[in-house]
C-alpha cells in the first residue's frame, strides 16, 4: 500500500482486464469472498527487507528479525526462475539503513532460505541514531527498477515488475526520517506503483514512527491501516507470512476487493478483482462486451454484488472519483452497469464467470420506484454523492447514455495467474505504452444534465 496514495482507478476500454486464466477453473459456487490461496511454496513474489540498523533497534532486536525471517522464509520456495508459469519461485533482498542506506543483498545474492538466514545474521547494530529511510528507499528503487540511479536520465524505461513486490520495513525510529523524500519515492517514482509496504514497529513509543507507518499501509478504501504490526505481537510471523500471501492475491491494475475478516481481526483481500470499463461505440454491443477481452480463457463480467460488505467498498471506491485525471476530461462514475440483468423468463440474475447464470442473494438494494418492469439491465447510481442505489436501465449503453460498467475477474494467487497475461517469462508492458492506450480511451466528456456522449471520434 502506498504512501498517501488515496486511489487508482482502472480503465478496462478495448484491451481490459488482462486475464489468461492460467490455473483457475471458473468459479461454479460464486462468492464475494473467494479466499486468496495460502500455499506459500508457490508463491512468486519480490521481498524488499528494509532494516533499521541504528542504535534505536538494537543487536537482540535484529536476532528477532533474523529468527522470525528464518521461519517465514522456510515455507517459501527462494529462487531466480524468470518464467514462474512452470516453477514459481520468490526472490528476496535486504536493504539496512542508519545514517545511510546499503544494499546488504539484492536478489541475484539470495538462492536459499539458508541464504537469507546468513545475510541476516551478519548485520550488525550502528553506532548512530540517525535513520536515513528516505535513502533506504532511493536505494529500494534501484533495486525494484534494477538501475543504477533513481533518476530517469539514468534508468532505463520502467517496466511493470514480473512479480508482485512486497517491502517489509522493519523500524524503531523516526529520527532522522524526511517524510517529503519518502512520500517521493513511494508515490511519485514508477518502480512502487506495484509494491506493497508491510510494517513492524519496533518503538510504539516513538509516536512519529508510529504515525508514519500507519500512513505508509493505509487503504483509503476501506479507511484502515492493513499490514502493520508491533514486533511485540506473539503472532508476528505468523502476521508476516499472512501479509506475503496477500501480497501474492492481487489484480494486475484493478482492485482487490478487501473486507473486515472477522475471523483473524483484520482487514483481508479476496481473489477478486473489482475495475471499471468504459463503453466504446465500436468495441462492444452491450454490457457483456464491455467487460469482455478477446482470446482468453477465463472472461471478466459485469460485477455481482452478494453483501452489504462488497456494496460499501465498491462506494469507497469509485463514489466521488473520476475517471480521467484531467479536469476538463473528468466526470463521476455513475451511472454504471453491474451484472444483475434479466434472463429469458424475466427473472432477476447475476453473471457467473463460467457464461451461466445464478440468482442473486438475499442482499438487494433497489432504490426507490426500481425495479422497473420494462427495463431489463441495472446500474449503480447515486443522487447524494456517498451511496450508491441500484436502478434498472435498458442494456444497451448507446441507447441509455450509461457509458460505464463495474466489472470483475479472478485475481492472481498462488495458485494461479488469472489476471495477468504476461506473466509467462517476459516484462509487462511498458507505463509509457499503457498510458498511451489510456490516452486513447479519453473520449468521454460529461455534458448537460449528466448525459454522456462519445467526442472526438
Amino acid at each position: 500500500m502506498k504512501l498517501f496514495v488515496v486511489f487508482s482507478i482502472f480503465l478496462v476500454a478495448i484491451y481490459g482486464l488482462p486475464f489468461s486464466g492460467l490455473n483457475r477453473l471458473p468459479e461454479t459456487s460464486p462468492s464475494d469472498k473467494p479466499p486468496c490461496n495460502a500455499d506459500a511454496s508457490n508463491a512468486y513474489l519480490d521481498i524488499l527487507l528494509m532494516i533499521d540498523t541504528s542504535s534505536n533497534m538494537g543487536s537482540s532486536n535484529l536476532k528477532k528479525i533474523s529468527t522470525t525471517m528464518a521461519l517465514i522464509s522456510s515455507k517459501f520456495t527462494i529462487g531466480q526462475q524468470t518464467d514462474y508459469s512452470t516453477t514459481k519461485n520468490t526472490r528476496v533482498a535486504v536493504i539496512t539503513y542508519a545514517d545511510q542506506a546499503t544494499i546488504t543483498a539484492n536478489f541475484t545474492n539470495i538462492n536459499s532460505a539458508n541464504d537469507l538466514v546468513n545475510v541476516l545474521n551478519g548485520i550488525s547494530v550502528s553506532n548512530t541514531k540517525q535513520a536515513n529511510l528516505t535513502d533506504a528507499f532511493v536505494k529500494a528503487y534501484t533495486v525494484i527498477a534494477n538501475c543504477t540511479l533513481p533518476d530517469d536520465d539514468f534508468c532505463p524505461p520502467f517496466a511493470y515488475p514480473l512479480r508482485p513486490v512486497a517491502t517489509i520495513l522493519f523500524a524503531a525510529t523516526s529520527n532522522g526520517v524526511d517524510l517529503d523524500g519518502v512520500d517521493h519515492f513511494i508515490n511519485v517514482e514508477a518502480a512502487f506503483e506495484y509494491q506493497t509496504i508491510i510494517t513492524v514497529n519496533f518503538n510504539s513509543a516513538d509516536q512519529t514512527l508510529t504515525k508514519i507507518l500507519n500512513n505508509m499501509t493505509y487503504n483509503y478504501q476501506v479507511n484502515a491501516s492493513m499490514y502493520n504490526y508491533q514486533s511485540s505481537s506473539g503472532s508476528l510471523t505468523q502476521n508476516l507470512q499472512w501479509a506475503l500471501l496477500q501480497v501474492n492475491c492481487f489484480c494486475r491494475d484493478a482492485d482487490n476487493f478487501v473486507y473486515f475478516d472477522t475471523t483473524i481481526n483484520q482487514y483481508s483481500k479476496v481473489a477478486q478483482c473489482l475495475g471499471l470499463a468504459v463503453f466504446l461505440y465500436d468495441d462492444e454491443n452491450g454490457i457483456e462486451d464491455m467487460c469482455t477481452v478477446n482470446d482468453i480463457a477465463v472472461q471478466s463480467v459485469p460485477a455481482f454484488i452478494l453483501s452489504t460488505e462488497k456494496q460499501k467498498f465498491i462506494e469507497s471506491s469509485y463514489i466521488g472519483k473520476i475517471v480521467w485525471p484531467n479536469p476538463e476530461q473528468s466526470e463521476p462514475i455513475y451511472p454504471a452497469y453491474f451484472g444483475l440483468h434479466k434472463n429469458s423468463q424475466g427473472q432477476w440474475m447475476f453473471y457467473n464467470y463460467n457464461g451461466s447464470d445464478f440468482v442473486p442473494s438475499n442482499f438487494i438494494n433497489w432504490g426507490p420506484g426500481y425495479p422497473d418492469p420494462s427495463h431489463s439491465c441495472a446500474v449503480l447510481n447515486s443522487h447524494d454523492n456517498m451511496t450508491y442505489v441500484w436502478e434498472s436501465v435498458g442494456c444497451e449503453p448507446s441507447g441509455t447514455g450509461d457509458l460505464l460498467a463495474i466489472c470483475q475477474a479472478p485475481a492472481c494467487d498462488t495458485s494461479s495467474l488469472a489476471c495477468c497475461s504476461y506473466c509467462n517469462g517476459g516484462l509487462f508492458e511498458d507505463k509509457e505504452t499503457l498510458r498511451s492506450k489510456m490516452r486513447k480511451r479519453r473520449e468521454l466528456k460529461r455534458l448537460n444534465h449528466g448525459m454522456s456522449i462519445r467526442v472526438n471520434k
